[in-house]
């Protein structure tokens, strides 16, 4: 997917919670390729499946490739770290990245560094979603010039496609991957 047009861009990775092995694989290479476009940062929340695989990508990126290492690293959760994925916790502790809690702490793009924001939010409460949602989109700067949303999509993501909804309805760029279909 190394084609330029992530070039200093702001990138919202989301795509399915479930995914089979094959579909992991392709996300992280996927993932890998967007990297290799030099964008200005990269965003996930921290749910498991295609974000936790897009972290552990950019994770891998940044320790082991120092030409794929100057990217901003973002992680926005709607309620704390703690109370992310499991799946996602693992993939943040495995990689040995410092957690920053202040953008102060990361102003070095090729820093071994995550920033992590926070929402603070009951995550069991529906709106905490779309308010990540909304922080996520935010961080992008709402703008197709400044930042686009790359979903990875099997067509049955509920919560995927209104994150595309709402990335459209605030004209943010949309790069949609299909995602090879699971084995049966």
């Amino acid at each position: 997917m190394s084609d330029g047009r992530f070039r200093n861009m702001k990138v919202v990775i989301t795509g399915p919670r479930a995914l089979t092995e094959a579909q992991a694989k392709f996300v992280f290479s996927t993932v890998i390729g967007v990297l290799k476009d030099q964008p200005h940062s990269v965003l996930v929340g921290g749910r498991k499946g295609a974000e936790t695989v897009a972290y552990t990508a950019c994770a891998k990126a940044k320790r082991s490739d120092v030409a794929l290492r100057a990217f901003h690293l973002v992680a926005v959760v709607a309620g704390w770290l703690g109370d992310a994925s499991y799946e996602f916790q693992e993939a943040v502790r495995a990689s040995h990245l410092v957690v920053a809690h202040a953008v102060s702490e990361v102003m070095d793009a090729a820093a071994l560094k995550v920033l992590a924001v926070e929402l603070g939010m009951d995550i069991g409460h529906p709106s905490s979603t779309r308010a990540r949602d909304a922080v996520l989109m935010g961080r992008v700067g709402f703008s197709a010039v400044e930042g686009c949303l790359l979903a990875f999509t099997d067509g049955k993501g509920r919560s995927t496609e209104q994150f595309i909804k709402h990335a459209r309805d605030e004209g943010v760029q949309i790069v949609e991957v299909p995602l090879p279909a699971a084995e049966a």
